[in-house]
């Protein structure tokens, strides 16, 4: 986006222009407290005295003949209201058990392999581009870091920051340790932190939670090779749907929509921040609860205790069990794979950007940006993404976009007459937007330009799809003609 900052925030307060987008903002709890979720309940560690396996999922089991565990979340990071476990129909992994546990190595030929207590190797892992991975807290107590290194076989590590609302109570107590470790042995890693938020003022609260963390460890966005994760798991007890806890311990049931919109919110100030974000949880909510197409634009952790994942969806990382062990680490510890590479250098083509679709379900407008904050914003305000709507070349005829704050709709043109007469009666000018590429080239794709004259507002569209713009024909628009030119990159 070429427009300045101040100009952007301009743009998306103007955006806010219906209640039926304005979001519920609920004041912080001075002084409340969130449960660690990491954290054993006290009959947890009662059970594991008593040498029984404890649950670790409150969602329903996964019905896999080569399920290890009937489970696919980490284990007691939801208690319920009282600190106890949710109940479960058969008892699945106990992460904490010391005597359950599996030792991995990795071959010659650059093969994972988990040998199991009894000595069984329990699984194999060859197609792991970005290579073998674990996430580490307080539980993991103190690691040698050193000794990690040497074993030749962590890759990357993801550390979580803390839980819940900004609070220095609520920072996990060896983020810094972690981190100072992570670095004197030149360890890529990423950071996580679980969420608690229910709306998008909780939310923001807890991206500042992590960003304030990020600036006590003297951290810049070019140190951090993995995402910043967002954990959602939270799930209200009474009705096992996502859910929100305040400081007093009351749950907030949310919507698959307002799930996505806390996560837009924390995704947004995460990545305006200048850090990259991503969305942690288990199969069972990647199944049924975020299933919303903003989750397309973040990266993707998912996990699912099993020999192999089965989430159909699109994902980077798969957390494939808890009680993994690795030399240098004195608790079982949670192994990760990472199949695209994560801390690879990024192929970026300088000459070409990826221009976003969005959509108003109230007003019917689609709204254009290349502005990865700005998408992440409205998602969070409750546009819905609609993914990319075509690529842009960075150079070449300047695209202007207005906005009218009197009907509440958006305007672009490649004429800059028309930019300044429209700014004359009162339309706001916003800059360029983004670039035309020349309609000679042999890779132009045309934009075309469609008008619906039944509409008082969000009357114009722009797509370069020849099956859109015959349907919207169909059905009563007007096609104009070609606004302007995206190109073709394949």
């Amino acid at each position: 986006m070429r427009h300045n900052l101040r100009s952007l925030l301009a743009t998306l307060c103007a955006l806010v222009f219906s209640a039926a987008l304005s979001w519920p903002c609920a004041a912080l709890a001075a002084d409340g407290l969130q449960p660690d979720p990491d954290a054993p309940s006290a009959s947890a560690l009662s059970e594991l005295a008593a040498g029984t396996a404890l649950t670790d999922d409150q969602g329903p089991a996964q019905d896999d003949e080569e399920t290890q565990s009937e489970s696919d979340a980490k284990p007691n990071e939801n208690p319920d209201e009282d600190g106890e476990e949710g109940e479960e129909e058969e008892p699945t992994i106990d992460c904490y058990d010391p005597d359950s546990w599996n030792v991995w190595t990795k071959t010659e030929d650059g093969t994972y392999v988990a040998t199991n207590v009894n000595g069984a190797t329990g699984m194999e892992q060859t197609d792991a581009k970005g290579g073998l991975g674990i996430d580490v807290s307080v539980w993991q107590h103190d690691i040698d870091w050193a000794k990690v290194k040497q074993t030749g076989l962590v890759d990357f590590v993801i550390i979580r920051a803390g839980w819940g609302y900004n609070l220095t109570s609520q920072d996990d107590a060896k983020f810094l340790d972690n981190v100072k470790g992570c670095i004197e042995n030149d360890i890529p890693f990423g950071i996580y932190l679980y969420s608690y938020a229910y709306d998008t003022s909780t939310a923001l609260d807890e991206a500042e939670h992590v960003l304030r963390l990020l600036e006590t460890a003297g951290l810049t966005p070019d140190q951090v090779a993995y995402p910043v994760y967002y954990d959602l798991e939270t799930q209200d007890p009474k009705t096992g749907r996502p859910a929100g806890q305040d400081g007093e311990g009351n749950y907030h049931v949310l919507s698959n929509d307002q799930v996505e919109q806390v996560a837009a919110t924390f995704c947004s100030a995460i990545r305006e921040a200048g850090y990259t974000p991503g969305i942690y949880s288990n199969l069972n909510w990647w199944t049924n609860y975020l299933t919303g197409p903003g989750f397309d634009a973040w990266h993707k952790w998912v996990a699912q205790y099993n020999l192999t994942c089965s989430y159909q969806g699109e994902y980077d990382i798969w957390q494939c069990m808890c009680n993994g062990r690795i030399d240098g680490i004195p608790a079982n510890v949670d192994i990760n794979f990472d199949y695209v590479d994560l801390d690879a250098p990024a192929e970026v083509d300088d000459s070409v950007e990826t221009m976003y679709r969005m959509y108003n379900q109230y007003t019917g407008e689609h709204f254009y940006t290349a502005s990865t904050v700005e998408r992440d914003t409205l998602i969070g305000l409750g546009w819905t993404y609609e993914g990319t709507g075509w690529i842009a070349p960075t150079e070449g005829i300047p695209v202007y976009r207005l906005f009218n704050p009197y009907s509440d709709d958006h305007h672009y043109t490649t004429s800059k007459e028309e930019y300044e007469s429209l700014a004359k009666i009162g339309w706001q000018q916003e800059g360029e937007g983004w670039c035309s590429a020349d309609p000679d080239a042999e890779n132009a794709v045309a934009l075309q330009r469609l008008y619906n004259p039944y509409a008082e507002t969000a009357t114009h569209h722009y797509t370069a799809s020849p099956e859109e713009v015959e349907k919207l024909v169909e059905i009563g628009w007007v096609h104009e003609d070609v606004a302007w030119y995206g190109v073709d990159v394949e």
